[in-house]
Formats: structure tokens, C-alpha cells, sequence
């Protein structure tokens, strides 16, 4: 018997992440569809998905303008910029 045999290590495939979107009211109960080189990915909130590096770019990229109140609520002291589609990156368990 070989004993040579070698075990790879579950992961994702070289140039690939696994990622999970936060829970958002901008995504439809469908999912985010993401497109990068004529493929689309669909991301639902809550669920781990191996992605391209590329649509981690696109997810960092994807921001959006939010109002800064003021102290006594009456007013707006500014824009904040802040992630369209929050996500997290799932590390593997070694």
C-alpha cells in the first residue's frame, strides 16, 4: 500500500474566498447578484460563498454616503462613507 498519499486541506481554490454578507436591507430576499468577467455570483446574507478576490474588490468598493447628526438631532453634520454589503471573510480552521 502507498503511504504516501497526501491530504489536502479543505479550502478555497487558489484566488478564491470564502466570505458571508451581513444581514442588510439593501439585498432582496433573492440575493446580491455580483458580476465580474461575464459570470454572476448571487450572495444571500447569512451564507458562506467562495468568490473570486475580485468580488471581495468590488464588495470593498461598493460604498455609500451616510448623514452624520448632529448632538441635538436637528441637523446633519456631515457624510460618512460606509460598506453597501458589510461582509466577513471565513477564515479555514487548521
Amino acid at each position: 500500500m502507498p503511504t504516501d498519499i497526501k491530504v489536502q486541506k479543505a479550502g478555497p481554490k487558489p484566488g478564491f474566498v470564502r466570505i458571508m454578507l451581513e444581514e442588510n436591507d439593501n439585498i432582496p430576499p433573492t440575493g446580491q447578484p455580483f458580476g465580474l468577467n461575464g459570470k454572476t455570483w448571487v450572495l444571500k446574507p447569512g451564507e458562506e460563498a467562495e468568490v473570486p478576490e475580485a468580488i471581495v474588490n468590488i464588495l470593498d468598493d461598493a460604498v455609500m454616503s451616510k448623514p452624520v447628526k448632529s448632538q441635538d438631532g436637528k441637523g446633519i453634520n456631515g457624510w460618512r462613507n460606509q460598506l453597501r454589503f458589510p461582509y466577513r471573510i471565513i477564515r479555514s480552521r487548521d
